[in-house]
Protein backbone atom coordinates (compact mmCIF):
# COMPACT_ATOMS: atom_id res chain seq x y z
CA UNK A 1 0.00 0.00 0.00
CA UNK A 2 1.13 3.50 -0.87
CA UNK A 3 -0.25 7.09 -0.07
CA UNK A 4 -1.54 9.16 -2.78
CA UNK A 5 0.61 11.91 -3.15
CA UNK A 6 -2.20 14.02 -3.62
CA UNK A 7 -5.19 13.69 -1.13
CA UNK A 8 -3.34 11.36 1.54
CA UNK A 9 -5.69 8.31 1.09
CA UNK A 10 -4.25 4.82 1.19
CA UNK A 11 -4.17 2.78 -2.23
CA UNK A 12 -2.50 -0.17 -4.00
CA UNK A 13 1.10 0.15 -5.29
CA UNK A 14 0.04 -0.51 -8.30
CA UNK A 15 -2.30 2.14 -8.88
CA UNK A 16 -2.13 4.45 -11.61
CA UNK A 17 -5.37 6.39 -10.62
CA UNK A 18 -5.98 7.54 -6.96
CA UNK A 19 -9.69 5.93 -6.35
CA UNK A 20 -10.35 8.85 -3.90
CA UNK A 21 -9.61 12.00 -5.61
CA UNK A 22 -9.11 10.14 -9.12
CA UNK A 23 -6.01 12.36 -9.60
CA UNK A 24 -3.40 9.91 -12.29
CA UNK A 25 -0.32 8.96 -9.65
CA UNK A 26 2.88 9.82 -10.68
CA UNK A 27 4.94 7.30 -12.13
CA UNK A 28 8.05 8.39 -9.45
CA UNK A 29 6.16 9.13 -6.70
CA UNK A 30 9.14 10.63 -5.61
CA UNK A 31 8.86 13.65 -7.92
CA UNK A 32 4.93 14.18 -7.00
CA UNK A 33 4.92 17.98 -7.09
CA UNK A 34 2.32 18.27 -4.61
CA UNK A 35 2.29 17.41 -0.99
CA UNK A 36 -0.90 15.34 0.22
CA UNK A 37 -2.44 18.84 2.03
CA UNK A 38 -2.07 20.50 -1.44
CA UNK A 39 -4.82 18.13 -2.99
CA UNK A 40 -7.78 18.93 -0.31
CA UNK A 41 -6.42 22.63 0.00
CA UNK A 42 -6.95 23.35 -3.72
CA UNK A 43 -10.24 22.00 -3.16
CA UNK A 44 -11.55 24.14 -0.71
CA UNK A 45 -10.14 26.99 -2.56
CA UNK A 46 -12.75 25.36 -5.52
CA UNK A 47 -15.40 25.56 -3.07
CA UNK A 48 -14.92 29.11 -1.98
CA UNK A 49 -14.36 30.29 -5.52
CA UNK A 50 -18.17 28.51 -6.59
CA UNK A 51 -19.63 30.13 -3.47
CA UNK A 52 -18.45 33.37 -3.87
CA UNK A 53 -19.85 33.08 -7.69
CA UNK A 54 -23.60 32.16 -6.18
CA UNK A 55 -23.12 35.15 -3.50
CA UNK A 56 -22.81 37.87 -6.07
CA UNK A 57 -24.98 36.27 -8.53
CA UNK A 58 -27.97 36.81 -5.70
CA UNK A 59 -26.67 40.30 -5.04
CA UNK A 60 -27.00 40.87 -9.07
CA UNK A 61 -30.42 39.68 -9.03
CA UNK A 62 -31.41 41.47 -5.32
CA UNK A 63 -30.39 45.18 -6.76
CA UNK A 64 -31.96 44.21 -10.68
CA UNK A 65 -35.27 43.24 -8.63
CA UNK A 66 -35.26 46.34 -6.18
CA UNK A 67 -34.71 48.64 -9.62
CA UNK A 68 -37.96 47.26 -11.55
CA UNK A 69 -40.41 47.64 -7.94
CA UNK A 70 -38.83 51.39 -7.65
CA UNK A 71 -39.27 51.77 -11.53
CA UNK A 72 -43.00 50.32 -11.13
CA UNK A 73 -43.50 52.86 -8.53
CA UNK A 74 -42.76 55.51 -10.13
CA UNK A 75 -44.54 54.97 -12.85
CA UNK A 76 -47.57 54.68 -11.14
CA UNK A 77 -47.31 57.69 -9.22
CA UNK A 78 -46.25 59.70 -12.06
CA UNK A 79 -48.20 62.63 -12.70
CA UNK A 80 -48.92 64.78 -16.34
CA UNK A 81 -49.43 67.83 -16.86
CA UNK A 82 -52.96 67.85 -15.76
CA UNK A 83 -51.94 67.09 -12.14
CA UNK A 84 -53.76 68.75 -8.88
CA UNK A 85 -50.74 70.50 -7.72
CA UNK A 86 -51.42 72.69 -10.34
CA UNK A 87 -55.02 73.10 -9.09
CA UNK A 88 -56.37 75.90 -7.38
CA UNK A 89 -57.62 75.81 -3.26
CA UNK A 90 -61.05 76.06 -4.10
CA UNK A 91 -63.86 77.02 -1.11
CA UNK A 92 -65.35 73.71 0.13
CA UNK A 93 -68.46 75.20 0.47
CA UNK A 94 -68.49 76.55 -2.96
CA UNK A 95 -67.02 73.12 -4.43
CA UNK A 96 -70.26 71.24 -2.01
CA UNK A 97 -72.96 73.78 -4.09
CA UNK A 98 -71.19 73.16 -7.75
CA UNK A 99 -71.50 69.15 -6.48
CA UNK A 100 -75.00 69.86 -5.63
CA UNK A 101 -75.88 71.22 -8.62
CA UNK A 102 -74.43 68.69 -10.75
CA UNK A 103 -76.35 66.06 -8.66
CA UNK A 104 -79.85 68.05 -9.67
CA UNK A 105 -79.12 67.09 -12.96
CA UNK A 106 -77.55 64.03 -13.03
CA UNK A 107 -79.58 62.16 -10.80
CA UNK A 108 -83.46 62.30 -11.68
CA UNK A 109 -84.81 62.07 -7.53
CA UNK A 110 -84.92 65.57 -6.11
CA UNK A 111 -85.78 63.95 -2.60
CA UNK A 112 -82.27 61.64 -3.25
CA UNK A 113 -80.39 64.32 -3.64
CA UNK A 114 -81.90 66.44 -0.67
CA UNK A 115 -81.15 63.07 1.68
CA UNK A 116 -77.80 63.02 -0.03
CA UNK A 117 -76.39 66.34 1.14
CA UNK A 118 -79.07 67.35 3.80
CA UNK A 119 -80.40 70.08 2.15
CA UNK A 120 -84.33 71.43 1.98
CA UNK A 121 -85.99 71.97 -1.25
CA UNK A 122 -86.09 75.54 -0.29
CA UNK A 123 -81.68 75.37 -0.37
CA UNK A 124 -81.75 73.04 -3.46
CA UNK A 125 -84.07 75.50 -5.45
CA UNK A 126 -81.71 77.97 -4.36
CA UNK A 127 -78.46 76.45 -5.32
CA UNK A 128 -79.87 75.68 -8.30
CA UNK A 129 -80.86 78.97 -9.17
CA UNK A 130 -77.42 80.50 -8.40
CA UNK A 131 -76.31 77.96 -10.72
CA UNK A 132 -78.19 78.65 -13.87
CA UNK A 133 -77.72 82.42 -12.99
CA UNK A 134 -73.80 81.86 -13.06
CA UNK A 135 -73.86 79.89 -15.79
CA UNK A 136 -72.34 76.41 -14.02
CA UNK A 137 -72.07 73.41 -16.43
CA UNK A 138 -72.99 70.36 -15.45
CA UNK A 139 -69.13 68.40 -16.11
CA UNK A 140 -67.61 71.78 -14.21
CA UNK A 141 -67.45 72.27 -11.04
CA UNK A 142 -64.24 74.31 -10.82
CA UNK A 143 -63.88 78.06 -9.48
CA UNK A 144 -64.42 79.95 -12.60
CA UNK A 145 -62.12 83.09 -11.63
CA UNK A 146 -58.96 80.27 -11.46
CA UNK A 147 -57.10 79.51 -14.11
CA UNK A 148 -58.04 78.02 -17.17
CA UNK A 149 -59.21 74.29 -17.51
CA UNK A 150 -56.81 71.65 -19.52
CA UNK A 151 -57.92 71.08 -22.55
CA UNK A 152 -59.90 67.64 -23.16
CA UNK A 153 -60.27 65.37 -25.89
CA UNK A 154 -63.53 64.41 -24.48
CA UNK A 155 -66.06 64.69 -21.81
CA UNK A 156 -68.42 61.21 -20.99
CA UNK A 157 -70.22 60.04 -17.98
CA UNK A 158 -68.29 56.83 -16.44
CA UNK A 159 -71.36 54.64 -17.29
CA UNK A 160 -70.54 55.51 -20.63
CA UNK A 161 -67.17 54.99 -21.05
CA UNK A 162 -67.37 52.03 -19.35
CA UNK A 163 -69.90 50.38 -21.87
CA UNK A 164 -67.77 51.09 -24.83
CA UNK A 165 -64.79 49.43 -22.85
CA UNK A 166 -66.84 46.31 -22.50
CA UNK A 167 -68.94 46.41 -26.07
CA UNK A 168 -65.63 46.78 -28.47
CA UNK A 169 -62.47 47.28 -26.47
CA UNK A 170 -60.43 47.86 -29.91
CA UNK A 171 -62.90 50.54 -30.77
CA UNK A 172 -62.85 52.19 -27.23
CA UNK A 173 -59.04 52.23 -27.05
CA UNK A 174 -59.01 53.53 -30.57
CA UNK A 175 -61.24 56.28 -29.65
CA UNK A 176 -59.91 57.23 -25.55
CA UNK A 177 -57.09 55.69 -24.85
CA UNK A 178 -54.37 57.91 -24.43
CA UNK A 179 -56.48 60.77 -24.48
CA UNK A 180 -57.33 63.34 -21.71
CA UNK A 181 -61.33 62.68 -21.13
CA UNK A 182 -63.03 64.89 -18.49
CA UNK A 183 -65.17 61.71 -16.82
CA UNK A 184 -68.23 62.29 -14.18
CA UNK A 185 -70.53 60.25 -12.32
CA UNK A 186 -71.60 58.83 -9.03
CA UNK A 187 -68.48 57.30 -6.61
CA UNK A 188 -68.73 53.57 -5.18
CA UNK A 189 -65.70 53.17 -4.08
CA UNK A 190 -62.49 55.35 -2.34
CA UNK A 191 -59.77 53.81 -1.08
CA UNK A 192 -55.51 53.12 -1.90
CA UNK A 193 -53.69 50.33 -4.00
CA UNK A 194 -51.19 48.40 -2.50
CA UNK A 195 -48.42 51.62 -3.42
CA UNK A 196 -50.68 53.96 -1.48
CA UNK A 197 -51.86 55.69 -4.18
CA UNK A 198 -55.27 56.89 -3.76
CA UNK A 199 -58.30 56.22 -6.56
CA UNK A 200 -61.92 56.21 -6.78
CA UNK A 201 -64.15 54.00 -8.28
CA UNK A 202 -67.34 55.05 -10.21
CA UNK A 203 -70.35 53.75 -9.34
CA UNK A 204 -71.15 51.75 -13.13
CA UNK A 205 -71.71 48.13 -12.69
CA UNK A 206 -71.81 45.26 -9.84
CA UNK A 207 -67.99 43.98 -10.74
CA UNK A 208 -65.93 45.75 -12.61
CA UNK A 209 -66.03 49.56 -12.89
CA UNK A 210 -64.10 53.01 -14.12
CA UNK A 211 -61.34 53.50 -11.61
CA UNK A 212 -59.41 56.88 -11.46
CA UNK A 213 -56.18 57.67 -9.98
CA UNK A 214 -54.74 60.31 -8.24
CA UNK A 215 -51.74 61.58 -6.62
CA UNK A 216 -50.75 60.89 -2.96
CA UNK A 217 -51.16 64.58 -2.12
CA UNK A 218 -54.57 64.82 -3.30
CA UNK A 219 -55.24 62.12 -0.09
CA UNK A 220 -56.90 64.93 2.19
CA UNK A 221 -58.78 66.13 -0.82
CA UNK A 222 -60.16 62.48 -1.37
CA UNK A 223 -61.34 62.31 1.98
CA UNK A 224 -63.62 64.85 2.01
CA UNK A 225 -65.37 62.64 -0.31
CA UNK A 226 -68.15 59.85 -0.15
CA UNK A 227 -69.89 56.91 -1.80
CA UNK A 228 -72.93 58.15 -3.89
CA UNK A 229 -71.40 61.34 -4.51
CA UNK A 230 -71.19 63.27 -7.95
CA UNK A 231 -68.10 64.11 -8.88
CA UNK A 232 -66.57 65.29 -12.21
CA UNK A 233 -62.61 64.25 -13.13
CA UNK A 234 -59.93 65.00 -15.67
CA UNK A 235 -57.87 61.91 -16.35
CA UNK A 236 -55.66 60.39 -18.86
CA UNK A 237 -57.18 57.41 -19.79
CA UNK A 238 -54.72 54.36 -20.20
CA UNK A 239 -57.28 51.57 -21.21
CA UNK A 240 -58.86 48.53 -20.01
CA UNK A 241 -57.42 46.09 -17.57
CA UNK A 242 -60.17 44.66 -15.63
CA UNK A 243 -61.19 48.07 -14.82
CA UNK A 244 -61.12 50.92 -17.32
CA UNK A 245 -58.38 52.98 -15.97
CA UNK A 246 -57.73 56.92 -15.50
CA UNK A 247 -54.41 57.94 -15.00
CA UNK A 248 -53.10 61.31 -13.50
CA UNK A 249 -56.16 62.55 -12.75
CA UNK A 250 -57.42 66.13 -10.58
CA UNK A 251 -60.70 66.54 -9.15
CA UNK A 252 -62.94 69.10 -10.75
Amino acid sequence: MKSCPFCAEQIQDAAVVCRYCNRDQPKNPGTADSSPNVGKGSVKVRRGAVLLVYALMGLIGFVFLLVVIVAVGAAVSGRSSVSSTSSPKLDPEYVRRRQIFNALHLDPSRASVAKRYSKTTAELDAIEAEGTKLGWKVENIRDPSGPAEPDVDDTVDAATLFQAFNRNEIAANQAHKGRLLRVYGAIDRIATDILDTPYITFDTGPIMSVQAFFAKADAAGLANLSPGQHVTVVCRCAGKFGNVLLRNCALQ
